[in-house]
């Protein structure tokens, strides 16, 4: 479930939460009756100190929930903060944790990845033109095979509830759905409620990751008949559906979260694949710098147009690594895409970790020769920033993307539930 990165998407998202605030200005009295008060130059530069102040506020009381000295700006690369025994100054209050369990890390999902999420999201199998499932492929074959038997009783043994996910990347298939939304959706509601019954799971997450602004109304159509094809099939649980860090804030994304998210229960924010290429940066930075993308930007719009109690802040265990033309921090790319890398894989490199006061979150570099790389990734310490905000924000809880990936690394785990355990509801009935 990490989202394809779409340069295009990416780029549109770093001038959206400005333009929003433009409009704000505008809409909130900056124009008087007889005209503008101020240029649309000082107009931007009040909108640009306002939300940098806001991001600052927030990260401020973030930082303090986090037992850690977090390194400010500084002109040299500085070491990452050792990771403390204790990463919370105080317990936080128990929130929903979310963890999807990609097939392929099924076989090796362990006691602790149980006991520290409330929710597991068992990824996935795709989604076929015609909306019912594409019964090919190693995703289909492990649920076909399996059933999700072992995991769902391993789970609701630990507490945990579990969910169905459905996925699809093909635009071919996309288009389908949000053309002919009626036949589609019933037919997926079919096959999700029938799988969801005989596995006596508990409910249903929606992975699918559209690129294109004509299918925008139509995937709100997709899904409103999709729900309701859900409920009268008898499946009276939970609904999530995943969405990209800057969907809120734009009117040109694929996702229409103001019209969405009153059509589930909740919304999986992929806060996450926020690099961007020509550069190395992180994939999932705290702040930026430029109110680009960043967590802090997208849940300041998130909360502008859904309950925060319907809000999951999603989370890596997964880095990113590019081949860049020299050592420094944020150098040119030479490749056109990064490679992912696993928080497991990267931790057994061995390598200095670094921290980066902008994004924070850490980096790492070193040669292949006389090529350098520099790998973006969140650790223990920037996992519990992170875990602090949604706190901050009074969000349903956190996920991640993927339980697994930390490997033997409990203390990513230990950051997400904040010092408490998972907050778990109760299964719904149906």
């Amino acid at each position: 479930m990490a989202a394809p990165n779409h340069p295009a998407r990416i780029a549109a998202g770093l001038v959206v939460l400005l333009g929003v605030a433009l409009v704000a200005a505008v809409a909130s009295g900056v124009f008087g009756p007889a005209g503008p008060r101020l240029t649309p130059s000082q107009i931007a530069e009040q909108t640009t100190k306002r939300l940098l102040a806001q991001q600052a506020s927030a990260v401020r009381a973030a930082d303090a929930l986090v037992a850690v000295k977090i390194p400010r700006m500084s002109s040299r690369p500085v070491a990452a903060p050792t990771v403390p025994a204790k990463l919370f100054t105080a317990p936080l209050a128990p929130d929903e944790v979310l963890g999807f369990v990609p097939y392929w890390e099924a076989p090796d999902l362990s006691a602790a990845d149980l006991a520290d999420t409330s929710v597991i999201a068992l990824y996935g199998v795709e989604v076929a033109r015609d909306g019912g499932f594409v019964q090919t492929g190693p995703g289909w074959a492990f649920y076909a095979t399996t059933g999700y038997g072992t995991l769902t009783a391993a789970a609701h043994a630990a507490g945990d509830r579990v969910l169905f996910t459905i996925a699809t990347t093909d635009s071919g298939v996309i288009d389908n759905l949000a053309h002919d939304p009626g036949p589609t959706s019933a037919r997926l509601a079919a096959a999700m409620a029938q799988a969801v019954a005989s596995g006596g799971l508990d409910g249903v997450d929606i992975d699918i990751e559209g690129t294109s602004h004509a299918n925008r109304a139509g995937f709100v159509r997709f899904i409103a008949d999709f729900v309701a094809a859900l409920r009268h099939d008898g499946m009276d649980k939970t609904v999530v559906l995943d969405c990209y860090p800057e969907s809120a804030g734009s009117s040109r994304d694929f996702f229409d979260v103001a019209k969405l998210a009153p059509l589930v229960d909740q919304v999986f924010i992929m806060d996450y694949d926020m690099e961007q290429y020509a550069n190395s940066t992180a994939n999932a930075p705290l702040t930026n710098r430029d109110l680009g993308l960043s967590d802090v930007q997208s849940l300041i719009q998130y909360r502008k147009v859904v309950p925060a109690s319907k809000l999951i802040l999603g989370i890596p265990f997964y880095g990113v690594d590019f081949t860049t033309m020299t050592e420094a921090p944020g150098s040119r790319s030479l490749t056109e895409s990064p490679t992912v890398e696993t928080y497991e894989t990267i931790a057994a490199g061995g390598r200095t970790p670094l921290w980066d006061p902008g994004s924070q979150t850490v980096w790492t570099r070193f040669r292949v020769g006389t090529t350098w790389h520099e790998t973006w990734y969140d650790d223990p310490v920037s996992v519990a920033i992170k875990r602090a905000l949604a706190a901050e924000f009074h969000l349903e809880g956190v996920g991640v993307w993927a339980l697994g990936f930390e490997g033997n690394a409990t203390a990513m785990l230990r950051a997400l539930d904040g010092g408490s355990p998972p907050y778990r509801a109760a299964p719904a009935a149906g």
